[in-house]
């Protein structure tokens, strides 16, 4: 009985240690593919976890027959840390620290540089994420569809009256004209505060928000000073379509070039009031249109209503019981 275990066991051993030598020749290939090339390439993924997986397979059947087959273990763990090296190479190293755990004894300075690298990925890949968010559009989409659309109605009635029906809105001096840069300021910033969940939520929205200020703070400095200067108020009027035209175009450039339309509306309508002065307010107006019908067509939500999510979104930020 003696006898016949032992040669059972020489003959597990034998099998063992063959397995074991045919799976150090994939190893030595594997090797050979992750060393160093002249000309600084990488060798292909598919190429290297075809060895990989090939060795790793013949070490784990050499280890299932004879669990003290030190050349197999030896050698699973060589392959098992030189694609976990390539995959740190590779700037993948949740590969890498999911290699390293199927090892006992995995060695300690590689894998505090595995876990290190990806804690650096995971917060650079949060940096991208957050990032992001403050760039994405779709966000506050309907609050600045209704923001444009209130401002723009209100921007393109206003001067259309003035041409229709003179004397009717009050645009006949300086000082009116700054009164209304004015009271547009003041809706702005309320319809701002009203929206202030929106509004702040981006830095696409805070940017928008903020031209829409700076616009009219910046109106009525050049209104101001064009009256101290002596400009008349037509020439003056017709210069403030230049600074919209201006303003436009900055937002295009900077916060959303789908607003690309809304400043060649206003460069438009500078153009003509410069040639015709006189219809100057049918220029204002036909320039707002061309910004609201711009600003509603491209901020317009996918749906209009807020789903259930959206909602569920809201109440959280706004801390609202549910």
């Amino acid at each position: 009985e003696a006898l016949r275990q032992a040669l059972q066991a020489y003959l597990e051993h034998r099998g063992s240690a063959r397995l074991a030598a045919l799976a150090g020749e994939r190893l030595d290939e594997l090797l050979a593919t992750l060393a160093s090339r002249p000309d600084g390439t990488r060798p292909e993924r598919e190429d290297v976890y075809r060895l990989f997986g090939a060795c790793r397979f013949g070490f784990h059947e050499a280890l299932v027959s004879w669990r003290d087959n030190q050349d197999a273990r030896a050698g699973l763990t060589r392959a098992i840390v030189a694609v976990a090296e390539y995959e740190l190479g590779t700037d993948d190293p949740r590969a890498a620290i999911a290699l390293l755990s199927e090892l006992d004894d995995a060695p300690g300075d590689l894998l505090t540089r595995a876990r290190a690298a990806a804690d650096d990925q995971a917060r650079r890949q949060a940096d991208l994420e957050r990032l992001g968010a403050q760039h994405d559009k779709s966000i506050g989409t309907r609050t600045r569809m209704f923001v444009g659309g209130v401002l723009g109605t209100l921007f393109t009635t206003v001067p259309l009256i003035a041409a229709l029906r003179p004397g009717t809105v009050a645009l006949q001096t300086h000082a009116e004209f700054v009164a209304w840069a004015a009271g547009l300021l003041v809706v702005i910033l309320g319809l701002g505060f009203w929206a202030r969940d929106s509004m702040t939520r981006t830095l696409v929205n805070r940017r928008i928000f903020a031209t829409g200020v700076i616009v009219f703070v910046a109106q009525m400095g050049f209104v101001l000073g064009a009256w101290r200067l002596g400009v008349a108020l037509v020439q003056t009027q017709v210069l403030v379509m230049a600074l919209w035209a201006l303003s436009a175009m900055m937002v295009a450039l900077a916060i959303d070039h789908r607003l690309t339309a809304a400043a060649i509306g206003y460069a438009a309508g500078f153009a003509a009031a410069c040639l015709w002065p006189e219809h100057r307010f049918f220029a204002m107006s036909g320039g707002n249109l061309v910004f609201t019908i711009n600003a509603v067509w491209h901020w317009r939500p996918a749906q209009l209503r807020l789903t259930d999510e959206e909602r569920a979104a809201l109440r959280r930020r706004r801390g609202a019981p549910r």
